[in-house]
């Protein structure tokens, strides 16, 4: 059986029984959905929540379709979906990204009575996108945007398939506004179909596997360099994607077979409309200055078709917190690791945390083979991704993936004056509030902190117990369940 968005859940309701909760409450989809993740977020809590009955924007009618958020959640979650251990959520989970990501596997195209997004099809005037619950995600957002739904697209020049998750604005029945920038490449395949004259076919899958999610955020071996991330998405799943052509463009754009719905249709050359403000990955509103709102347009999308399951789930991320988080850091952080080893191959782990949106701070651990080398691999990294701009260095002792160990050696193995070094100048994000909105290049500075020991010098020895003790002082053997605290105190 083909993997997807159901057999994953099932998986997870197996190996996490207690991480997968449901909510019969009737929520509508303004507000209270993410409301209820945000006390569950203040709590250190992230499960799969399926919301089972969501008011739709504007009829307040309870939608057909349950509402899915935090499947990417935590890391131990997307070890399970690449059939890992979930303990396996550290750099092991980078690396097996890493060598999926490398073993391309060819889609397979399959008839459409096979294909569970064929279960139900809807054409023209019958679409209408406010029967979805798409959410409006916080408070300040001026409509409810799509924020699970990965657009594919298909290069006219390299005849390659792209996937991206990218944003796209409700604002009539079959119509909506869809974020595409030509520094991505779904921006530059409607940047080379606009320049002709003609629309942009594409279509946008909301759910499926979260490997289906990983191959096509995966980057470096993307469709921009050729390569198609339909293969690359099949690595990720370590079996074929299976296709199907889609209802408006046949075999010029097939979809996913097993997906839970796609919505069909075309960006229109040359047309833009109003977009936002919505919260973006940095929980800021970055056209939002003050009182003033700083208008911004976004390119138009017209609906042709949706197709989905008769039992579909409708999957949504929490934008700017752990659920979209986790899925765009885990990419990066392979690009990063491999962008490293080459000055630096004693690199043993990159983490992007979410406390920097799993963009903006890198941690790194590293065994120096020489001195300088740590430099050399704070600057390698700075140089492949815009979005960093701190980088702390640790030694291979500390545990990146916990942030308390990063900071204790940050406080203790640094000299400001000696270990903190700033590049002025560097290319930035223009969505970093920090980046100024004057029309010009982003541009900001970063800083590299190498918080390692002195190298080939001796330091002071570390207060650390033996691995195999701690291990064996299992709390379960040694820690009375059912004490009489009575007679004790």
């Amino acid at each position: 059986m083909a993997k997807d968005m159901h057999s994953h859940l099932r998986q997870m309701a197996e190996r996490f029984p207690e991480q997968v909760v449901t909510v019969s409450e009737i929520v509508d989809s303004n507000l209270e959905a993410t409301a209820l993740l945000q006390r569950l977020e203040n709590e250190n809590r992230f499960p799969t929540v399926i919301f089972r009955n969501v008011k739709c924007p504007g009829s307040g009618k309870v939608s057909e379709f349950p509402l899915v958020f935090n499947m990417f959640a935590r890391r131990s979650y997307l070890a399970v979906a690449l059939d890992m251990a979930p303990e396996k959520f550290r750099e092991e989970l980078t690396l097996e990204g890493l060598r999926r990501a490398g073993n391309r596997i060819a889609p397979v195209v399959v008839a459409r009575e096979e294909a569970p997004v064929k279960q139900v099809v809807k054409t023209g005037p019958e679409v209408d996108l406010f029967d979805l619950p798409i959410a409006v995600h916080h408070p300040r957002d001026v409509k409810p945007f799509i924020l699970g739904g990965a657009v594919v697209q298909k290069d006219p020049e390299l005849n390659t398939y792209n996937v991206a998750l990218t944003r796209i604005q409700l604002n009539e029945p079959r119509q909506t506004g869809i974020k595409v920038e030509v520094v991505h490449h779904n921006g530059a395949i409607h940047a080379k179909n606009e320049e002709q004259g003609r629309p942009t076919p594409a279509a946008v899958v909301i759910g499926h596997h979260p490997a289906f999610y990983l191959g096509g955020q995966w980057e470096g071996h993307g469709s921009i360099n050729g390569l198609d991330e339909y293969e690359i998405i099949g690595g990720m799943l370590d079996e074929p994607l299976r296709l199907v052509p889609s209802e408006t463009f046949g075999h010029n754009l097939l979809v996913p077979a097993d997906a839970e719905i796609i919505i069909e249709g075309n960006i229109l050359p040359g047309v833009r409309q109003a977009e936002g403000p919505i919260a973006e990955h940095t929980r800021y509103y970055k056209n939002i200055l003050g009182k003033e709102i700083v208008p911004h347009e976004a390119p138009v999308f017209e609906v042709t078709a949706m197709t989905c399951r008769t039992e579909a789930f409708y999957l949504d991320t929490f934008i700017g917190h752990p659920d979209e988080q986790m899925l765009c850091a885990i990419p990066k952080e392979a690009k990063i690791r491999q962008a490293v080893l080459l000055p630096a191959p004693g690199v043993k782990a990159v983490h992007l945390p979410p406390s920097g949106c799993g963009r903006y701070i890198g941690y790194m651990s590293i065994r120096a083979n020489v001195e300088g080398a740590v430099r050399n691999a704070i600057l390698a990294a700075f140089g492949c991704d815009p979005h960093l701009k701190y980088v702390i260095a640790v030694d291979e002792d500390i545990d990146v993936f916990q942030e308390d160990q990063v900071l204790w050696a940050l406080a203790l193995r640094t000299i400001p004056s000696n270990d903190c070094f700033v590049i002025p100048g560097a290319r930035s994000i223009w969505l970093d509030p920090m980046t100024p909105m004057d029309g010009r290049r982003p541009v900001s500075a970063k800083m590299g902190i190498d918080a390692t020991k002195p190298f080939g010098k001796p330091f002071s020895a570390t207060a650390y117990f033996s691995p195999d003790l701690v291990e064996r002082m299992d709390p379960a053997k040694y820690l009375d369940a059912k004490a009489d605290l009575k007679k004790i105190l």
